[in-house]
């Protein structure tokens, strides 16, 4: 996990640090302090430098720490490399820092690629902004510049985010703001969790850092007279980027759009709901944050959007009509946003009725509502005598009584001492068959043990002949279609 709760420890003269003093600069709980100095001595150990010493509640930090941010990222400066697409999105967020010197050279020191890759890299952004009317200007005495109105630069910087990758992009982003002042980020992320305890609120875990990263951006780069205030700008921001749950307000309109588009896809997919009322407030939760990031132009990109319009192609088509109610609120709805509600939606085509359920199963999945959602009715599908109860917070798996579960399904990595299995909220075929035979062994549970594809066409190849234009792998297809049936 990027982190940058310890900076103003890193980055001050004081080199001892009594416990209690950390946890007020930090504003850090103690357990949280100590998860957090364990992950960071585990990088630095990876990196083959000295880790910090805690002893006696006093923490040492002897020795400036080299390449800072390479540790924090686990980075090889020498090897990284960005993708074309990442290199052009990190020069317009450099740009939009409105820094006064940013040059070629600067670019290329970043970036680490040559002038003319650089001079490439610039060309084809230019390009890809004449769409919004955005023009790149440079000048001596400014540098490079954007020249446009200041709300659609800001939506194209939240846009440019999205494209970078959580080692190398963000990597690079984090070493430019923090050149000047190390505790730029620090400071920012002080303020973010200050804004969520306002609120009550949490920021999806896969959607924080970029939210943070905005918000360093935005102070980075200045809000201009007349401009909207950076603070209730970052509000609407976070609540677009939480899971919703205690966002919920009644007076809103928001049960009134929900209660309708409930209703709209109950009439055009013909679909009952077996509870009516839990279905609708995992809707309104994810609903909610929805609203706020159309209405602000913070669209989410869905990089399941393309499997998701296949896998539920006739719900999908559904969706302009379905959110019709959400539409007329904040105009048109994008193709990943919609591909949020038809998971939402679409976990209903997975939900069977069982009884006499026996284990426990807790369903930790910090991607958003919708995505948890799914990942439990795939669960559900898989094991019909488990009962499952669903967290998107970790935080919230945390404080669960141990003995009031047995088994662990998790997007992310978490310590206990229950048996802990590794998915995807959105799993491929074969991760899921190899899931349910684990489980079926680990637990002794009644149930056919699936074999691969992969293994079936191995066992019958001997004894067939594949003509073309048929191929090995259409073959595969059709054998995992036919073990999804049963």
């Amino acid at each position: 996990m990027i982190n940058y709760d310890l900076d103003i420890l890193f980055f001050s003269k004081h080199k001892l640090w009594k416990l209690e003093r950390i946890l007020e600069v930090t504003d850090l709980e103690k357990e949280k302090f100590y998860q957090t100095l364990e992950e960071f001595n585990q990088k630095l150990e990876n990196q083959g430098l000295k880790k910090l010493e805690y002893k006696n509640e006093c923490l040492a930090i002897c020795d400036k720490i080299e390449n800072f941010e390479e540790t924090r990222y686990s980075i090889n400066q020498k090897t990284f490399i960005l993708s074309e697409v990442e290199r052009r999105s990190l020069i317009y967020l450099l740009i939009f820092t409105n820094e006064s010197s940013l040059s070629i050279a600067l670019f290329q020191k970043y970036l680490q690629v040559s002038k003319n890759t650089v001079l490439s890299d610039l060309k084809k952004l230019r390009e890809e902004l004449m769409s919004k009317n955005i023009q790149i200007e440079y000048s001596r005495k400014k540098g490079f510049y954007l020249n446009f109105e200041e709300k659609i630069l800001q939506e194209k910087a939240w846009d440019y985010l999205q494209n970078l990758s959580e080692d190398a992009g963000f990597y690079i982003l984090s070493k430019v703001l923090n050149d000047k002042d190390p505790l730029t980020i620090f400071k920012n992320n002080q303020l973010l969790k200050k804004i969520m305890q306002e609120l009550q609120i949490e920021v999806v875990y896969s959607r924080y850092l970029s939210t943070l990263m905005f918000a360093s951006l935005l102070k980075c780069r200045g809000f201009e007279k007349g401009s909207e205030n950076i603070n209730e700008l970052l509000k609407s921001l976070i609540i677009g980027m939480s899971d919703g749950k205690n966002t919920i307000e009644q007076d809103n309109g928001l049960y009134r759009m929900a209660f309708n588009i409930m209703e709209n896809v109950m009439k055009l997919a013909a679909i009952e709901f077996d509870d009516f009322t839990k279905t609708f407030m995992a809707l309104l939760a994810h609903l909610t944050p929805a609203y706020y990031r159309l209405k602000n132009h913070f669209e989410l990109k869905n990089v399941l959007l393309e499997r998701i319009k296949k896998e539920y192609h006739s719900l999908f088509l559904l969706m302009d009509n379905v959110l019709q109610p959400l539409k007329e609120e904040v105009g048109e709805i994008s193709e990943s946003e919609k591909a949020y509600f038809v998971i939402l939606f679409g976990g209903e085509i997975y939900k069977n009725k069982y009884s006499g359920k026996s284990l426990k199963a807790i369903v930790l999945c910090v991607n958003g509502i919708s995505s948890s959602l799914i990942m439990q009715k795939r669960l559900e599908s898989l094991f019909p005598t488990m009962e499952f109860i669903l967290s998107a917070r970790v935080s919230h798996f945390e404080k669960l009584p141990i003995n009031s579960y047995d088994i662990i399904f998790s997007t992310v990595p978490v310590k206990s001492d229950k048996k802990v299995y590794l998915m995807s909220a959105f799993p491929e075929q074969r991760e899921e068959n190899k899931l349910y035979n684990q489980v079926l062994q680990d637990f002794q549970l009644p149930g056919f043990i699936k074999p691969s594809a992969q293994t079936i066409l191995d066992s019958i190849e001997p004894y067939i002949i594949i003509k073309k234009p048929a191929s090995k792998l259409d073959l595969i297809k059709i054998i995992e279609k036919k073990i999804k049936s049963y």
